[in-house]
């Protein structure tokens, strides 16, 4: 079974679903499920044809190592090449900051005053978009 993304720019990278290729004896790949003695380690892999470098040990730790190896040199590396091409604006950001405040608020409050679990993490992101814009904003003032 694979990681089929679904996440930000998944329209424009097109499908991409990684999994760890099962390596045989004879050096060839399945994505067949197999017993961990029958094979010679795991490969990270693509739907797409992209295959990882690295030969992970024939272990469930070696199947993790090759689905980390796909996110982290494969799927990134295309998420981060699309949002590149695209600029958001500060203006944009501050709706989204107060949206996000807006929300917030709406939540139902716990003992009547304390926002809840959910509240918090918006409150949270909040804060650290803040924090973000004041950083570009100081780097923009030594730039």
């Amino acid at each position: 079974m694979g990681i089929m993304y679904m996440g930000i720019y998944s329209d424009r990278i097109g499908d991409h679903e990684g999994y760890a290729a099962q390596l045989l004896p004879d050096g060839t790949e399945t994505s067949m499920v197999l017993d961990l003695s029958e094979i010679t380690g795991h490969r990270a892999a693509c739907e797409c044809g992209w295959r990882g470098a690295t030969v992970h040990p024939p272990t469930e730790a070696g199947e993790q190592q090759a689905d980390d190896e796909w996110e982290a040199r494969h799927l990134e590396p295309l998420v981060d090449t699309e949002a590149a091409r695209h600029t958001v604006t500060g203006a944009v950001l501050v709706r989204f900051m107060r949206e996000l405040a807006r929300q917030a608020d709406r939540r139902p409050r716990v003992d009547g005053d304390r926002y809840d679990g959910h509240a918090l993490g918006l409150c949270d992101a909040n804060n650290q978009l803040g924090d973000l814009l004041d950083e570009l904003t100081r780097q923009e003032v030594t730039a």
